[in-house]
């Protein structure tokens, strides 16, 4: 199949935004049939209530099945042009930051300077404002999870499903659309970063002077310094985290799940 470069980038656009939201879709129906089972008494969960309730859904989840494996077969046997599949996607990033070292941005006209700030605003905007809805989705996922009253004793299955049903509700409200919006941010930022690294190519070059240089090997040494650092107090915590016996506290709430909610006991 002999296609464009563009039409190969639409096409694989076009077809994960469909099959995110398929699974999103078929994530909430699951959640709603799980939900109506749990509604139906103290004992909820048998054959015939299972059967009724997932019946239901079967032809979306099937239909979802389906188109993913059609795109699987398509993507592997059929989209890629002879060599093509073997070329990797384009980083515009990487190629704009070394484009920058060797721009003169001082000789830059203020519409063209005004073009660059309101692409670097577009893929900031778009970076903070996922991260943002991400984060409220954990923050508000894990403090329904990690909620003593779940866990207390004299729950029943029943309402220790329900408080586990709000959790999963959570997530699918905050965490799978922060997932969707990160994949249309990836799209999003490689045109921005291709069309500004057009705008710079337009400047005159420079050659990177010496103290240049020497930023970069500080800036390159802070950055490893501080992953060196996050690294080194996630590995505290998980110790001491073992240590105070946390593992097992979260060991015997994940069997308590398992076994009363989710009916494996």
């Amino acid at each position: 199949m002999n296609l464009s470069e563009r039409a190969m980038k639409i096409i694989r656009l076009v077809y994960g935004i469909t099959v995110t939201l398929m699974l999103l879709l078929t994530a909430v129906l699951f959640t709603s049939a799980a939900r109506g089972i749990n509604a139906l008494g103290a004992s909820p969960y048998t054959y015939a209530s299972i059967g009724a309730a997932f019946g239901k859904i079967a032809v979306p989840v099937y239909l979802t099945l389906a188109t993913v494996v059609a795109g699987g077969i398509f993507f592997t046997f059929f989209m890629p042009d002879g060599k093509r599949r073997l070329l990797p996607p384009k980083d515009y990033e990487a190629q704009l930051r070394r484009a920058y070292r060797f721009a003169d941005m001082t000789a830059a006209s203020p519409d063209l300077k005004k073009k660059i700030r309101l692409e670097h605003i577009i893929r900031k905007g778009l970076l903070i404002a996922n991260c943002t809805y991400f984060a409220l989705g954990v923050l508000l996922t894990l403090l329904g999870a990690i909620n003593p009253e779940t866990y207390a004793e004299g729950v029943s299955s029943q309402e220790l499903t329900s408080s586990v049903l709000r959790v999963v509700y959570a997530a699918l409200i905050f965490i799978a659309p922060a997932a969707l919006m990160a994949c249309l941010r990836i799209a999003v930022n490689a045109i921005s970063a291709e069309y500004e690294l057009n705008l710079v190519k337009k400047l005159p070059k420079r050659k990177p002077t010496a103290d240049t240089s020497a930023e970069c090997v500080y800036k390159k040494r802070i950055r490893l310094g501080i992953r060196l650092a996050v690294l080194a107090v996630g590995a505290v915590f998980v110790i001491l985290g073992v240590l105070n016996g946390g593992m097992q506290s979260v060991l015997e709430k994940a069997v308590k799940i398992c076994t009363e909610c989710i009916g494996l006991g």
